[in-house]
């Protein structure tokens, strides 16, 4: 009823688009996010929806054009960037996946959202090294940041630098004694040097 007096609600359209999606009528929920990038093109929200519909569908090539010509349209959006990356990511052409993430982050240095992607995607790619540089980068400009310093943790207990994974967990709970998180990556890293005792106490704080 709200739709059909509000033809052009883009907030209605993206939730009905969703609704559909959940019910498994693709065809439906593509409509619905078409209709609302019509009444607002750059809706990043709406774009993300209809992107992530085609890769379910593995319509790559279709997301990329769309994305292609979005991007003509609006070159100083790292989003769409960082949506493309999805997308060849998604087809497994990790190179140009790299080359979209990395794009999205210089277009503003100072935008620590698209650092971390780009260190997500290094992670998730088996890359930590890569990874790792781009979270110590961060952490230069942000050194009180606890997400960021977890995620390096991750990274370290990764790579077997156990060492440094505690060094990053300890750090957070210097200033955040009780932080959950802090405290479970500290139990897990005991755990890789078979601090069973301190392990078990660091996991039960965490709880």
């Amino acid at each position: 009823e709200f739709l059909r007096r509000n033809p052009d609600n883009v907030a209605g359209l993206q939730r009905m688009g969703t609704l559909y999606l959940a019910q498994g009528d693709a065809g439906r929920a593509e409509a619905q996010f078409e209709s609302a990038l019509k009444s607002d093109p750059a809706n990043l929200q709406t774009i993300a929806s209809l992107v992530n519909l085609y890769i379910s569908q593995k319509r790559q090539d279709r997301a990329i054009e769309r994305l292609n010509r979005m991007i003509s349209a609006n070159p100083d959006q790292p989003k769409l960037y960082e949506m493309l990356g999805q997308v060849y990511l998604s087809r497994n052409d990790q190179s140009r996946a790299e080359e979209q993430y990395r794009k999205a982050a210089s277009l503003d240095p100072e935008n620590k959202e698209q650092r971390t992607v780009l260190a997500q995607f290094y992670a998730s790619t088996g890359q930590q090294a890569r990874s790792i540089e781009v979270l110590e980068g961060i952490l230069k400009d942000d050194p009180k940041n606890p997400r960021v310093r977890l995620q390096l943790a991750e990274m370290f207990l990764v790579a077997k630098q156990l060492d440094r994974a505690l060094n990053e967990a300890d750090e957070i709970l210097k200033t955040d004694s009780k932080n959950p998180d802090a405290l479970m990556m500290r139990g897990r890293v005991l755990l890789a040097q078979n601090k069973a005792k301190e392990a078990i106490a660091a996991l039960q704080g965490a709880v």
